[in-house]
């Protein structure tokens, strides 16, 4: 039986990925032994691009394509202007408004 670990250990990165290919994997088993499964899920991962029409992880391929495309964040060249108002605030959210600030939508 694959579990996430197993798939982390293959390459897979913690989180979304994994899931999905778990998700991907029940079907898979009743075809496939656990180290076909693994050698073909780290074909998918090496070269996305080439495993779209996989029969059973184009999904995962398709998925770890659009992220791999997905548009990359830019941070404004200085942070957008902000006040803050109260005293003795946590932080976490003082550090989440100056991230926010660097965002290239902030105004």
């Amino acid at each position: 039986m694959i579990r996430g670990k197993d798939l982390i250990n293959i390459g897979f990165p913690e989180g979304r990925f994994v899931g999905l290919a778990l998700k991907l994997i029940r079907p898979v088993q009743k075809k496939l032994d656990d180290d076909a499964i693994l050698a073909e899920l780290s074909a998918v991962l090496k070269s996305p691009a080439d495993q779209t029409a996989h029969p059973h992880f184009s999904a995962l391929a398709e998925a770890i394509l659009e992220k791999q495309n997905a548009p990359r964040f830019t941070p404004r060249e200085s942070p957008a202007p902000y006040k803050i108002w109260g005293e003795g605030l946590e932080a976490g959210a003082i550090d989440q408004m100056r991230h926010a600030a660097n965002l290239p939508v902030a105004v």
